[in-house]
């Protein structure tokens, strides 16, 4: 069995509470064990890629941000989706990506795999005129 088979199992155990937070906690610990279990989880996800095995309904696409993303797993009581998203290094013609000022009509939850990212948060305040 290999490692996106057993994240995949797990989150579906979690997913049968009905609970986002439950899925999100299953995830974070599948991916925290150990750095040689990540690399194994990318590893079988590429090749589920390129064998066109990925059990999703979308494929990998460039997002305007300038990342790919691929969703890897869609769990059918919670609706939550195990999504990657890939910032190649030098994208954008730069070692730093900025992306656009934006915000997200749904919760998420994120885990850094690998690298680095800063994280801005920006709010609207009112005219003082």
């Amino acid at each position: 069995m290999g490692e996106y088979d057993r994240l995949s199992e797990g989150l579906l155990d979690a997913d049968s509470s009905g609970s986002w937070s439950t899925v999100r906690e299953s995830f974070r610990g599948a991916v925290r064990t150990s750095p040689d279990s990540v690399g194994s989880l990318l590893a079988s996800v590429s090749q589920l890629l390129v064998n066109d095995r990925l059990p999703t309904r979308t494929h990998p696409y460039v997002h305007v941000n300038g990342f790919t993303k691929l969703v890897v797993a869609e769990l059918p009581r919670t609706g939550a989706r195990l999504t990657f998203h890939y910032w190649p290094a030098g994208s954008l013609g730069s070692d730093v990506h900025h992306s656009r000022p934006h915000d997200h009509r749904f919760a998420f939850s994120s885990v850094l795999l690998t690298g680095a990212q800063e994280f801005l948060e920006f709010a609207v305040e009112p005219n003082s005129a």
